[in-house]
């Protein structure tokens, strides 16, 4: 059988054993594996969309069907301007509000926007 990292990574994400896989399953695990190969997913994205889906529906299965029914609903929420933001500062050693406590979120993205630009020392 040819190797296919999709199908390898439904197969594992819903914690299915190689030897238990029937021809129906791997039929299904195929389909779901192509629709998402589709829109783009990688292995890797099938992996946490799966571990996400344990997360946000705890107690019910995770089947491939599931998986590609709730794909969407599972995508991790864009970073907002703010977390940028922040995360970039603390990459280069920037606190936020350190030093200036006065300062606002909005002046503080501005500063690190200014900045990201710059080297820092």
């Amino acid at each position: 059988m040819k190797q296919n990292p999709h199908f390898e990574a439904i197969a594992q994400g819903c914690g299915y054993e190689k030897g238990d896989i029937t021809r129906t399953l791997a039929s299904l695990i195929a389909k779901v594996a192509n629709e998402l190969r589709e829109v783009g997913a990688t292995p890797e994205e099938i992996m946490r969309r799966a571990e996400a889906y344990r997360v946000k529906f705890p107690g019910f299965d995770l089947t491939p069907s599931a998986l590609a029914k709730h794909w969407a609903g599972l995508k991790p929420p864009a970073e907002s301007q703010w977390d940028r933001s922040v995360r970039i500062a603390r990459e280069k050693g920037l606190e936020p509000f350190k030093g200036a406590p006065d300062e606002t979120k909005e002046q503080f993205i501005e500063r690190v926007n200014k900045t990201n630009v710059v080297n820092f020392r």
